[in-house]
């Protein structure tokens, strides 16, 4: 039930674990994967380098800054904050919200319940589809200007806004306007935005 703090260590793997407590990881560096998980706590990471960082919560908020690796995050309840990252990344949370901002390879971001937004920087690329979805709250994704991928975005109850030129094929607007499929930038691999109740909004960040 104790809070774990471990700082400046370089490592073949870490792994990292409390029942009840925090845990919180700083400028750590290791050859392999690190994983840290809590029942209940918050779980944070800043500066941290690994083929593949899992972090871990039941009950807590999940914030990570600075990393690089494969990234993979889940909470049942709590919110995810992810900041300035070079990764592929895996998001998911039960009851809270999602914020993201980095250079992403790949991206899947979920939320039962709360808003879901990510800030891909230049540089990001789509190795392979992206997906952003959220039952009930705002889908938002900010990504390069020049980004080429086939868009997918539908809202069950909400409103569809996007930012880019896009080239929508015969019957690809759904009548309702909550269903849109069309080529940016001449198109590419796909990326999903969904939300069953929310508005999805997709537009070309600043640089």
């Amino acid at each position: 039930s104790g809070h774990l703090q471990i700082a400046r260590v370089k490592a073949e793997r870490l792994t990292a674990e409390s029942g009840y407590g925090a845990v919180e990881l700083r400028d750590v560096d290791t050859q392999h994967e690190i994983e840290a998980r809590s029942k209940s706590g918050h779980v944070t990471a800043e500066s941290v380098s690994g083929s593949r960082v899992h972090l871990a919560s039941g009950y807590g908020a999940l914030r990570v800054k600075h990393a690089q690796g494969e990234l993979s995050l889940e909470t049942s309840s709590g919110s995810i904050s992810v900041d300035d990252v070079q990764s592929a990344l895996n998001a998911k949370t039960g009851y809270g919200s999602i914020d993201v901002d980095g250079t992403f390879t790949a991206l899947t971001l979920e939320s039962s319940s709360g808003g879901v937004k990510a800030r891909a920087r230049p540089g990001s690329r789509i190795e392979s589809a992206w997906s952003l979805a959220s039952s009930y709250g705002r889908v938002e994704l900010q990504a390069p200007k020049d980004l080429a991928f086939d868009l997918v975005a539908k809202t069950g109850y909400g409103q569809i806004d996007c930012g880019y030129t896009m080239e929508v094929a015969p019957g690809a607007l759904a009548k309702s306007g909550r269903e849109v499929h069309s080529r940016v930038n001449g198109g590419g691999k796909s990326v999903s935005l969904r939300s069953s109740s929310g508005n999805v909004i997709v537009t070309p960040a600043d640089n």
